[in-house]
């Protein structure tokens, strides 16, 4: 496995591979923060500013309306008085107007800009430095990870091949056609795949204590770059709380009015901000306080599996039975007709249909043997002492007569001739396939080659 291989993180932890990226972003992200905010503000002097020109609008219409009007002495001085208040409250929220645009979003895009500078090509320099250097504490751990990763599929993948290969010679106890040569081979083989999971589990288990070995020295370097990164995201949000208490008082204009009350409020707000608290709870969630799941040596377990065949619909449709021969038999009216399979094609079409399309096994692919994932499984060749009662109760058990020659292809089906009779025991599934007994073998055989009598 390559370090350029992906691998499916097991957690959303800070410490996987390739996770930092959030803590990068967080950088970046208080970038369109910072314009985020300019923005706001910028919407909030607009309203003061047309705050501002209603009230002159208003005050001005109704000083026109008294120097034209009626209303005179003690009473008409009450109305200017009124009209006076709105001119000077339409001075404040101009006053309050030129202060954001002028004063406090000047400061925020200074701020921004020193802060956040930009390449030639416009990406921000701070979280293109801190890509770098996480990049350069995790890959010596990632090259370690990979490795584990590599090894302990290799171990699994032997020990797959060793089970398989154990059912293999335990299936070939049974079956007496079996020369003394090819049972060597089986024995040979088992022998070949149990050493091969020795080396394997050595390399998995010598990886595994490299790479937890190197935790340390991993987690270490990880957290000098992060901490880079939260000194710089606290310098963020300490300015940006100096900004809102400005934006406070730019705004608390209402002290002068009695109502005071509303930006005491804001203000215990902002006062409540605390950087350190948000800091804790953010590395908790998302940064280096989070928990992580470090490898551990996991030792190989073979799924159970039922004894069926798994196929490929696509090829099976394509695919059939071959015949080898067709002979007359005694109660049936037919002649005696002979066809030979093609050479190439014997093997091809009736192997690939009994290992997909057989839904009594299952087939593997690595050997071309047949496994089951424990003893309590349905085997692929039952004898006698492994039957029961019960077991035999499950089968219909009706007897049938061959109609052609039919020579297996696979360790779980059945040879005969035309005319042998012998039982059914289970029906025909949806490729075609019936299970049958000769004698005391039980295998798959082509459910048209065979009828009830």
């Amino acid at each position: 496995m390559s370090e350029g291989d992906y691998v499916e993180p097991s957690s959303d932890s800070f410490w996987e591979i390739g996770q930092y990226k959030r803590t990068v972003k967080r950088a970046e992200d208080g970038y369109k923060l910072c314009t985020d905010m300019v923005q706001m503000i910028s919407e909030r002097a607009d309203l003061e500013k047309a705050y501002s020109k209603s009230l002159k609008a208003w005050s001005k219409k109704w000083t026109d309306y008294l120097s034209k009007g009626n209303e005179y002495g003690s009473m008409k001085s009450a109305w200017q008085a009124s009209l006076a208040e709105a001119d000077k409250l339409s001075e404040i929220h101009l006053t309050t107007h030129n202060a954001l645009n002028d004063e406090l979003n000047r400061e925020i895009k200074e701020w921004q800009k020193h802060n956040y500078q930009k390449t030639l090509v416009g990406q921000l320099k701070i979280t293109k430095e801190y890509d770098e250097e996480f990049k350069k504490a995790q890959k010596p751990w990632s090259k370690k990870y990979f490795l584990v990763e590599k090894t302990k599929k290799e171990f699994h993948a032997a020990c797959k091949s060793y089970q398989s290969a154990k059912i293999h010679l335990q299936n070939s106890q049974a079956d007496q056609q079996m020369s003394p040569e090819q049972r060597k081979k089986l024995e040979d083989k088992v022998e070949k795949y149990k050493k091969e999971v020795e080396i394997a589990k050595n390399k998995y288990r010598q990886a595994l204590d490299d790479l937890n070995s190197y935790n340390s020295r991993y987690i270490e370097d990880m957290n000098n770059v992060y901490k880079k990164c939260d000194q710089f995201e606290k310098e963020r949000l300490e300015f940006f709380i100096q900004k809102f208490l400005k934006l406070h008082a730019h705004l608390n204009i209402y002290e002068k009015m009695s109502i005071e009350e509303i930006y005491n409020e804001f203000l215990n707000i902002i006062r409540q901000t605390n950087p350190d608290k948000d800091l804790h709870t953010w590395s908790k969630e998302c940064g280096a306080g989070m928990a992580m799941n470090w490898p551990i040596f996991e030792e190989y377990s073979e799924q159970v599996k039922q004894i069926t065949k798994m196929s490929k619909k696509s090829e099976a449709k394509e695919e059939g039975v071959t015949m080898t021969s067709i002979k007359q038999i005694d109660d049936m009216d037919t002649k005696s007709l002979s066809i030979s399979a093609n050479e190439n094609n014997h093997s091809g079409p009736l192997s690939s249909h009994s290992r997909e399309s057989n839904p009594f096994g299952e087939y593997d692919e690595d050997d071309d043997s047949h496994k089951t994932g424990n003893t309590n499984s349905q085997p692929h060749a039952i004898t006698s002492h492994e039957s029961d009662d019960d077991e035999r109760a499950m089968y219909l058990n009706i007897r049938v007569r061959a109609l052609y020659d039919y020579n297996s292809a696979e360790d779980d089906e059945l040879s005969f001739k035309a005319g042998e009779e012998f039982i059914k025991l289970a029906n025909e599934d949806e490729r075609g396939w019936c299970l049958g007994k000769i004698g005391e073998r039980v295998g798959l055989y082509p459910a048209t080659y065979a009828t009830e009598f």
